[in-house]
């Protein structure tokens, strides 16, 4: 996806789940990124573009850290197109990581 495609985006729903204590640690949000600031939006898009652009290596069958977490990424365009991304801590790129990070903190809010 490049950043055009990546404007392209409306909304993202995104899910954090695994880890030592999984019900803890459990995290989810929704972002609208219409109602983001026009900066926040810019570097959600630079993300998102830079993140969908590397592919990780195959992840493994089975989590091979029994703390490592998995992310489910819902992209949503025009309210209706929906991209499932499926991450993990094992197999994830470093633009992939810098995008969990950004949503990991948006759920903090």
């Amino acid at each position: 996806m490049n950043q055009d495609e990546a404007r392209l985006v409306t909304a993202v729903s995104f899910r954090r789940h695994g880890g030592l204590a999984p019900a803890a640690m459990r995290l989810a949000t929704r972002v609208d990124v219409k109602a983001l600031d026009p900066a926040e939006a810019r570097t959600f898009a630079a993300l998102l573009a830079a993140a969908t652009v590397e592919q990780p290596a195959a992840a493994p069958a089975q989590r091979t850290r029994p703390d490592a977490f998995e992310y489910e990424l819902s992209l949503e365009r025009n309210e209706a197109q929906v991209t499932e991304l499926v991450l993990s801590d094992g197999s994830m790129t470093d633009a992939q990581r810098r995008l969990v990070e950004w949503l990991v903190a948006r759920a903090r809010r």
